[in-house]
């Protein structure tokens, strides 16, 4: 059983090489709390070292999720977008 997994790239938001993204970052509820989503966070940060800045998208209201990016030193740039599912606030963790 997969208990969790992130998914991230380079970002389409900035030129070429600069900018990655962390498209999906997840663990399974009944597996959070134990340092999963931070070993996640760490390694995903590690194969994106190269890059002077990371962004990803938190649906508005998903406070669990947005506290655990705060902690991590992703801040919000003000940035939205609406898609079906809600609308969501870019982070940014600059290097």
């Amino acid at each position: 059983q997969v208990i969790g997994f992130s998914c991230f790239g380079e970002s389409d938001d900035s030129g070429p090489g600069k900018t990655g993204e962390v498209i999906a970052l997840y663990v399974l509820e009944e597996y959070q709390g134990r340092g999963l989503g931070l070993e996640l966070m760490k390694v995903t940060m590690e194969l994106l070292a190269d890059k002077q800045e990371v962004i990803l998208w938190v649906l508005k209201g998903n406070e669990k999720a947005i506290r655990f990016y705060l902690r991590y030193g992703f801040q919000f740039d003000k940035t939205e977008r609406t898609k079906a599912f809600g609308t969501e606030l870019r982070m940014v963790l600059e290097r």
